[in-house]
């Protein structure tokens, strides 16, 4: 797995067509996944395994929550807000390797902390992938 975590300029597009370098940066994470990782990966069901949660999601569905509860016949009460709606889950990355995890990174401290939680949450991945290759197979020989 070769991980680059790095902070950039989007290309956006303009209102009368063509594109443009957008007026502030974004983080972009891109993870290249080895054969055998994906393989591992799909296997296992490992797409939902979380990469980088976005912070406005949790306050987003909180919110839904409250006011589903509060009007349950309305069209919010029946479709509430899904969990995650810009966080990025493994799945993401097995589509496509080069994804925006944050768009305006504001200051130097918040980029650390994007690059600080999507290194952990990698690690954490690559444990559980290295515990679930060392399990059992369906079939073992071996001489004693």
């Amino acid at each position: 797995m070769k991980v680059s975590i790095e902070r950039k300029r989007p290309v956006v597009k303009k209102l009368f067509g063509g594109t443009k370098e957008a007026d502030y940066e974004s983080a972009f994470v891109t993870i290249h996944f080895s054969t055998d990782e994906r393989e591992t990966m799909t296997q296992n069901r490992l797409g939902d395994r979380i990469v980088y949660e976005h912070p406005s999601d949790e306050s987003d569905y909180e919110e839904g929550q409250q006011t589903a509860a509060a009007h349950p016949d309305s069209y919010a009460g029946k479709h509430p807000a899904p969990r995650y709606k810009r966080s990025r889950f493994v799945r993401h990355f097995l589509e496509e390797p080069a994804q925006e995890v944050y768009s305006r990174v504001d200051t130097p401290i918040r980029f650390a902390e994007i690059q600080q939680t999507v290194e952990t949450n990698l690690r954490e991945l690559k444990k559980l992938m290295e515990g679930i290759q060392s399990f059992a197979t369906d079939k073992k020989d071996f001489d004693l």
